[in-house]
């Protein structure tokens, strides 16, 4: 149903020894679209879903990942990792893939770990700002309904 509202790709991403992976997709069927592959590995902080995947993960993991940075990054990381949380979504346009905008939503699991995120793909051609808004709202509302299938309660 989610699929049919939008005909956008859709993507599920977790963590796997430190980078993204895709575990499954849905392709839409419109000429344009974005590909993406299950199975395909982005590093961790990359795009809407790594950004995401990232700052919901265990304090262990995103104190790793910060071993890398400058301190200018590490303060950018900070508060986009603070925002990202707030929001409960992240958003990238054009950053992995020129002309790509991406959503990114958590899943959470029972114990209210975010295991994976829930994340659409779109040409930026069909990314208008009134377009996204309605996404994000069904794109929260889905991942919610996902979340508490599998036994998270706010």
């Amino acid at each position: 149903m989610f699929h049919l509202l939008f005909n956008e790709n859709l993507q599920l991403r977790v963590i796997e020894n430190n980078e993204v992976v895709q575990i499954w997709r849905k392709v839409s069927s419109q000429s344009l679209q974005v590909r993406s592959m299950v199975g395909n590995r982005r590093p961790l902080g990359a795009g809407a879903a790594g950004k995401l995947l990232l700052a919901f993960a265990e304090q262990s993991v995103r104190e790793s990942f910060l071993v890398t940075c400058s301190q200018e990054q590490i303060q950018q990381w900070e508060r986009d990792c603070s925002q990202i949380q707030q929001d409960g979504l992240s958003i990238s346009k054009g950053e992995l893939t020129q002309g790509v905008c991406a959503i990114a939503v958590p899943i959470f699991n029972t114990q209210g770990q975010c295991i994976a995120s829930f994340s659409m793909s779109i040409p930026d051609v069909r990314a208008e700002d009134a377009k996204l808004v309605q996404i994000i709202t069904e794109m929260k509302q889905a991942a919610e309904k996902i979340s508490t299938l599998l036994g998270y309660k706010k």
